[in-house]
């Protein structure tokens, strides 16, 4: 019989794009992490600790830097981690590649993670800080993406050529 292409629904075709813009999005809180440290978010470390930077830097000058260059390194891993995100998406994530879409949810798990740590690190009267926010958002979105995506990663179409194609 004829091969048959299936046509790809919503999800499968704008997955890849959901990856691109997320990956974009940690490369530039990435920069902005390195470039501001904790300054670049007074939120989180008011949630984390009470304290604004300014206060934390008054109080403890050594603490203030350790934190800050902590920030800087939490920076650098955003930036790689959006660099490797985007390339996969544009490359392997993009034609289908099962290994991606099983390595993507490993994201949607670590910003689940993230989301729990947000939560349990807050100060006892202290505001959520917005990581818990986005990450809750992105976590949502990668696991709904990924999901409805699942036919196009997890199907027995056999791989011709980097086009899939059904056997009848």
């Amino acid at each position: 019989m004829a091969n048959q292409i299936k046509p790809e629904n919503f999800f499968e075709r704008s997955v890849w794009v959901l990856f691109l813009v997320l990956g974009l999005l940690e490369i530039l809180f990435g920069l902005s992490d390195i470039i501001a440290g904790i300054e670049n978010d007074p939120a989180i470390l008011v949630s984390a600790t009470g304290k604004t930077p300014a206060e934390l830097k008054a109080q403890d000058l050594i603490i203030y830097n350790a934190m800050d260059h902590q920030q800087k390194l939490i920076g650098l891993e955003f930036l790689m981690t959006g660099a490797l995100i985007s390339i996969i998406s544009l490359t392997a994530f993009r034609r289908g590649a099962r290994w991606a879409w099983l390595t993507f949810w490993l994201i949607a798990a670590e910003m689940i993670f993230s989301v729990v740590s947000q939560y349990n690190i807050r100060q006892p009267g202290e505001s959520l800080a917005p990581p818990f926010y986005s990450g809750s958002l992105f976590a949502g979105l990668t696991t709904l993406w990924l999901a409805l995506s699942h036919r196009k990663y997890l199907s027995r179409d056999v791989e011709s050529g980097g086009i899939r194609q059904t056997r009848c």
